[in-house]
């Protein structure tokens, strides 16, 4: 009955037969796996060949592998990806892909697709022969995820850690937490110098540090990250963490011209008079600046405050609005004098119009 498809050209049908004609018997599948072969139809198989009860000699597996190598790729990557090493040789079928990867056959040239697809064939036929090593070259060269999977299964950390950089750029997440767990294995700082051309990755790589409540010792590096890439980082950083160079940091933020920043930076060095001037000339923040005095509660950066403010009528009028219980509103209204018939003309029913009448 096969014999008859055949002689009739039915490939596909003759295929589908199989299975209830030639059942466990070994020798039998042979037979029709040569029959195919030489009517070079042998593809019609790759979905019914058996591979347990029988197994087939490694030639008949090897047969269709070579016709999908040559015809079909997608074919090949597949059968390569579900059928087990043990069925075919492997180093044969290693030397095959090479060759055909090279391109052997003008008559049927392969596009940029079927080379990255004989890769990851290659990639899973080197690991079947643990030459790891090809595997993961191939991996990086695809910029392929799968590189992950592999380290991880085969515990191959040791053969990528001085390729941290190219394993950022296959995925930054994925490569990150490798370098995590192996923390033991290759040190924080040999990481950031190997991706030190890379600041934005070497920015990823210190926040899962400092979520992990590590690398404190890169405080500096952090700040002139953030300073560059993430500046909303940046302030919450610098209030959490101590042990950072606060004149380096201080230089950053005024190269940036991060004001708020340098509030808080100037603040924490003790230079609060410069702090506060920042607040009322450059942010021109009455109301912050009257926060920052409450927090230190010191009487020159009151008298100081109320200094700035008599040059603005506005600001006077917030600063007796907002600080009556910490200076003396009559001190105010004595610096500011000269100010009093401004105050009347532009806030008639104000505060200080209020303190006036009493």
């Amino acid at each position: 009955f096969i014999d008859q498809l055949i002689s009739e050209g039915r490939f596909a049908d003759a295929a589908g037969k199989l299975k209830t004609v030639c059942g466990p018997h070994k020798e039998l599948w042979e037979y029709y796996v040569n029959e195919f072969d030489q009517n070079h139809m042998v593809l019609h198989l790759a979905k019914y060949l058996p591979v347990k009860d029988p197994q087939l000699e490694p030639e008949s597996y090897q047969c269709v592998l070579i016709a999908a190598l040559y015809n079909h790729i997608p074919l090949f990557h597949r059968l390569i990806s579900v059928w087990k090493p043990e069925l075919y040789r492997v180093g044969a079928v290693i030397d095959m892909t090479i060759k055909r990867a090279l391109n052997d056959d003008p008559a049927r040239p392969l596009s940029n697709t079927d080379v990255a697809a004989l890769y990851r064939c290659l990639a899973k036929l080197y690991t079947c022969e643990k030459k790891y090593s090809k595997a993961l070259m191939l991996y990086i060269k695809l910029n392929d995820k799968s590189i992950f999977q592999l380290i991880d299964r085969y515990q191959l950390f040791d053969m990528v850690k001085n390729d941290i950089s190219l394993l950022m750029s296959i995925d930054a997440d994925l490569a990150i937490r490798l370098l995590i767990e192996n923390a033991s294995k290759l040190p924080a700082k040999t990481v950031l110098t190997q991706i030190s051309k890379y600041p934005k990755l070497q920015m990823a790589y210190l926040n899962r540090l400092l979520e992990r409540s590590e690398g404190d010792e890169f405080a500096d590096l952090a700040i002139r990250l953030y300073a560059e890439y993430d500046q909303k980082r940046l302030l919450p950083f610098l209030r959490k963490k101590q042990n950072y160079d606060i004149a380096k940091a201080l230089k950053i933020c005024e190269a940036k011209q991060y004001v708020n920043e340098m509030v808080f930076l100037l603040g924490r060095s003790g230079d609060r008079l410069k702090a506060l001037n920042l607040l009322v000339y450059k942010l021109s923040r009455i109301d912050l600046a009257i926060d920052f005095c409450r927090e230190n509660d010191d009487e020159d950066l009151w008298n100081a405050l109320i200094d700035a403010t008599m040059s603005d009528p506005t600001h006077i009028t917030q600063l007796l609005n907002g600080a009556g219980d910490y200076v003396d509103p009559l001190n105010i209204i004595t610096k500011a004098r000269f100010q009093i018939f401004r105050l009347y003309l532009f806030y008639c029913s104000g505060s200080l119009i209020r303190y006036l009448m009493k």
